[in-house]
């Protein structure tokens, strides 16, 4: 039923252009990534979020708001390769924006180095 409900909130999604920000390094996490800006995918989250919230109604059930877009470039485990590897992706060139045609849904694993799973790839019109 949940794929069901998605699959009908995708269907009357068109493509659209995402815009994207800049590098990005936390160093507390060692994460390196390309910002996105927000809209329209805080409003496409929120209504796939409250789809998610009507058909599954489990007490536990934990969605997270979408405060940050991101693509993950790479974890760097040792801090001082964290340093030396977000200085290069700073002098990087990359594109400004991209076509988002695609939506995959992913669910976290339950391994120690939480992973996630691809359940399905919507495509959007």
């Amino acid at each position: 039923m949940l794929l069901t409900e998605l699959n009908g909130i995708v269907l009357k999604q068109s493509k659209f252009a995402a815009k994207t920000l800049g590098i990005e390094g936390f160093e507390n996490n060692r994460l390196i990534s390309i910002s996105i800006a927000p809209e329209p995918l805080v409003m496409l989250h929120a209504l796939l979020t409250s789809t998610l919230c009507k058909v599954v109604r489990v007490a536990h059930l934990k969605v997270k708001k979408l405060s940050y877009p991101h693509i993950t470039i790479g974890h760097v485990p040792v801090e001082k390769d964290f340093i030396s590897s977000y200085a290069k992706f700073q002098n990087m060139e990359f594109a400004k924006g991209f076509e988002v045609d695609k939506i995959t849904l992913l669910v976290e694993s339950e391994s120690p180095n939480r992973k996630w799973d691809k359940v399905k790839d919507f495509y959007l019109q």
